[in-house]
């Protein structure tokens, strides 16, 4: 079984972006719309789902991100979660069963629950998972049956993904074949860890919306390689009053897998910077702009591996 379904564009999360997207991509023959649901304060999510009223819902992470916004993680929990409660009985949602947020939450709605990750209690379990510069490999359980899955995307998180992604396809009735199959083709989404070559540098651009939990995945992948390491970084932003604690806590990870430290000056990338003299790393600079860092790693270090992690508006530099 398959459908003819279309998917909002690029960013199109918020209630304006969507609402755009339905009214100039949704068509008569469309029998499936997904839709990425953006939030960075309360009622985003309650707001799109009174525009889309969705059938099927999925949740891969609740973490701290958009703190500015939210204050505190017990309010991002609260938001997400509108997603689930409000699908009919007749629905389906997908959570991370690996989230202890979500594994412990008790979901108002009455739909089916179908519970993802590596977890022993998940409905479909990933395991025996490589990840590592040329993609992922792993396999899925679920019920007994089991299927092997490769892709060219990189990063742990892209586990969550793929999992959330296959388990409401088979729920539909996808066939585990046709979709192991459809996972081999997948392709990244624009700068979300995206590894191109500019002559014999490396870039890997991970430079939308960073978290704490991708920029981890963002490292683990830069320290894969074994070129020269360097990682471009206004840091975390968005983070409210844990934004020191948050970027801090990211110090001794770079330290370890980064050769040098190119950093955009903001409130984020500063306490990094504390993070790493504590660790006694020296190997840091500041710059302006990613501009300006782009062109001395192209003139000094050619022949480097570079992570561009996150990026920011002007309302953020110091």
């Amino acid at each position: 079984m398959k459908y003819l379904a279309i998917a909002t564009p690029e960013s199109y999360n918020t209630l304006n972006g969507v609402s755009k997207s339905i009214n100039q991509g949704l068509e008569n023959q469309h029998e499936i719309m997904i839709v990425e649901m953006g939030a960075d304060r309360k009622k985003d999510i309650e707001r799109l789902v009174k525009l889309t009223r969705p059938k099927y819902g999925i949740i891969t992470a609740v973490g701290p991100q958009h703190l500015a916004g939210f204050k505190t993680l017990a309010n991002v929990l609260s938001e997400k979660v509108k997603l689930i409660d409000s699908l009919p009985k007749n629905g389906i949602a997908v959570i991370n069963y690996d989230n202890e947020l979500l594994r412990e939450y008790r979901f108002k709605s009455e739909c089916r629950i179908i519970k993802i990750g590596l977890h022993e209690g998940a409905d479909y379990r990933a395991y025996d998972v490589v990840s590592d510069a040329n993609g992922l490999r792993f396999m899925i359980n679920s019920r007994g049956r089991t299927v092997e899955l490769k892709t060219s995307l990189i990063g742990y998180h892209n586990v969550y993904n793929i999992l959330a992604s296959f388990a409401l396809a088979a729920e539909m009735g996808v066939s585990l074949k046709k979709l192991a199959q459809q996972t081999l083709s997948l392709e990244p989404v624009k700068n979300r860890l995206n590894v191109k070559e500019s002559g014999t540098l490396t870039i890997i651009e991970d430079s939308y919306n960073a978290n704490i939990e991708g920029f981890r995945n963002a490292l683990e992948i830069l320290d894969s390689y074994t070129k020269y390491k360097i990682l471009i970084t206004p840091g975390l932003v968005e983070g409210g009053r844990e934004e020191e604690s948050l970027n801090r806590a990211l110090s001794e990870q770079i330290s370890h897998v980064c050769h040098l430290v190119v950093l955009i000056k903001t409130r984020g990338s500063m306490a990094i910077k504390r993070g790493l003299d504590e660790l006694g790393f020296t190997n840091c600079l500041f710059v302006d702009n990613f501009h300006q860092a782009m062109v001395m790693v192209q003139k000094d270090y050619p022949e480097a591996v570079v992570l561009i992690e996150n990026d920011v508006t002007d309302i953020y530099l110091i």
